[in-house]
């Protein structure tokens, strides 16, 4: 059970304080109001048996000469001078001669035999039936030859006298309890108020003021503590302060992550884009456009170098312009001499043979970039002198061109090759029996060059008419198969029954009429080259035989049993 007010320690106090003084006075109380009654009723005792005593004295020779009126007479006489006697009567041979009552004597009262049992013989306390208290004085008269006297006093004068201090000592307690709460209230407030002070401090402190320091005086209890608190406070300061760097740390390193997620992103898409490309200006022109969208300073430009021809290129907004020979040797050198990106002040930029007012920028930003130690051509970039976009993104550049490099490489190897076709074209009008000097037909003989030393499969394609079999022948003549047969089947004239019998053979009995064993067209090529004409009107299933024979070069006769091995060069 969670009681709230004890949260507070103020109130946790008072009620201490409070619940002391009330058990206190409860217990100081008691043991003086015991104190009280029993002196009082002690005094009652005493009072009452020196009256006995008197009387005891005044009848006894009344009693010997039996003079019963003048007893009763000092009896009543007693009666009326002390309030506190309740009754009074004598005891002769077991009879009452005198007495007090009104209405006789009860006869319980006469028969009552406590006094034998209690230690003092001489009193006993009764309880009437009407529920009131007596205290009840037996004294012999003359060793009891003149009888025994019995006197009651009641105790309700006595009791109301214990209660009346009763009253008064609750009052007492409680006056006592408010002045207790009422000092110990003004005492503990003044022993809080560094506590509290302290606690009002702390609530004003964030992590933007973990540098304040409490400055609370008090006793040496709170002083400890708010030595132990700045103390707690500093370490948490230093902590934070650490924790902070950490999360700097942290961001930057996460940026660092994306930058470089996003530059390999970058450059991984212009890799495979470029890829796509085969033509150098096409390849040149790309990069500058995709370098532009990367950096902040758009006045980008790339120069690209010919080596062979000793002739600059300049590629800027989308043209590609040849620029003079004589700037090719300082323009190559300066290239050449750079190994890393760097920034050319303004008269270094004048000193270079720029043409398009390039050398009129103040400031300007080289990358070069090469292929197997061989400067192939450098990004220019003009920029403000405050600008910083280069230096932030300078490794996605340089990043770009190293993965840039190999593709102009080859786009410059490609325009080699095919300005050296173009040149062969000039002097050659036919190859292994075919004419043509166009330049798509000088790309297939080429094409036939490179593929026919291989034994890969080729598929000619091309409408009917257009030579299809003299490429195959050709490539058959060039390939080092050439001394091997050559073997041609044009798959559509064969129907499918009799398609699988001629590619492969058959047994002896293996169908109706196949009175002999016949050796397939793949087997007669056996060593050199067979070429598939119309090859996509064969049927499934001979599909799936002629798979199994490009991938393992084996073939099953039709009937047979036995893989035969064959080394046959397809064509199709």
């Amino acid at each position: 059970m969670n009681i709230k007010f004890f949260e507070s320690l103020k109130t946790t106090l008072l009620l201490t304080v409070a619940f002391l003084v009330i058990f206190t006075g409860i217990v100081i109380s008691q043991l003086v109001i015991r104190n009280y009654s029993t002196t009082l009723l002690s005094g009652a005792i005493a009072r009452a048996e020196s009256i006995a005593h008197k009387l005891a004295l005044d009848v006894t020779d009344k009693i010997l000469i039996n003079d019963l009126v003048a007893v009763q007479k000092i009896l009543d006489d007693q009666l009326q001078s002390e309030s506190t006697v309740s009754y009074l009567f004598i005891i002769s041979n077991q009879k009452v001669i005198v007495h007090t009552f009104s209405e006789g004597v009860p006869v319980n009262l006469i028969n009552i035999n406590s006094h034998k049992n209690n230690k003092n013989k001489n009193v006993v306390k009764l309880v009437s039936e009407e529920n009131e208290r007596f205290i009840d004085i037996r004294l012999p008269i003359f060793e009891e030859k003149a009888g025994v006297l019995r006197l009651g006093i009641s105790e309700g004068p006595y009791r109301l006298k214990v209660k009346q201090l009763s009253i008064k000592m609750t009052f007492v307690t409680i006056a006592v309890l408010v002045v207790s709460l009422f000092l110990s209230h003004l005492l503990i407030s003044h022993l809080l108020k560094p506590l509290i002070e302290l606690t009002n401090t702390v609530k004003n402190i964030d992590e933007e003021k973990l540098d304040m320091r409490l400055d609370v005086k008090g006793p040496a209890e709170v002083n400890k503590l708010v030595t132990a608190y700045n103390a707690m406070l500093g370490r948490i300061a230093e902590y934070t302060t650490k924790l902070k760097g950490y999360n700097q740390t942290l961001e930057q390193k996460n940026k660092d992550l994306d930058r470089a997620h996003n530059q390999m992103m970058t450059t991984f898409s212009v890799s495979q884009k470029i890829a796509a490309l085969s033509e150098l200006k096409k390849i040149c022109s790309f990069l500058v456009k995709t370098l532009q969208d990367i950096v902040e300073c758009k006045d980008l430009s790339m120069i690209v170098f010919d080596n062979e021809q000793k002739i600059p290129y300049l590629v800027i907004e989308g043209d590609f312009i040849s620029i003079e020979k004589d700037n090719f040797d300082p323009l190559h050198t300066k290239a050449n001499q750079i190994d890393s990106p760097i920034f050319l002040k303004n008269d270094e930029i004048k000193a270079l043979p720029l043409p398009h007012g390039l050398n009129k920028s103040s400031r300007m930003a080289i990358f070069p970039f090469h292929h197997h130690k061989q400067v192939l051509g450098a990004i220019l970039i003009s920029c403000p002198d405050d600008c910083v976009c280069v230096k932030t993104e300078m490794d996605v550049i340089n990043l770009i061109l190293k993965q840039a490099s190999g593709a102009v490489y080859r786009a410059f190897e490609h325009e080699k090759e095919i300005k050296g076709l173009i040149s062969r074209i000039d002097k050659v009008s036919g190859y292994k029996g075919m004419v043509g000097k166009d330049s798509k037909i000088q790309i297939v003989y080429k094409l036939i060059e490179d593929v026919a030393p291989t034994d890969a499969t080729v598929l000619i394609q091309g409408e009917s008419g257009t030579g299809k079999e003299m490429v195959a022948q050709a490539l058959h003549d060039v390939s080092g198969r050439s001394l091997k047969p050559f073997i041609v089947i044009n798959c559509s004239a064969y129907p499918a029954t009799l398609l699988e019998s001629e590619l492969f053979g058959h047994e002896k009995g293996a169908f109706t009429g196949a009175v002999q064993r016949k050796t397939g067209r793949f087997e007669q090529a056996s060593g050199g080259t067979i070429f598939l004409d119309e090859i996509g009107e064969i049927s499934l299933s001979a599909q799936t035989m002629l798979l199994r024979v490009l991938q393992s070069q084996k073939i099953e006769r039709i009937g047979g049993e036995k893989s035969i091995k064959v080394n046959t060069r397809v064509l199709a």
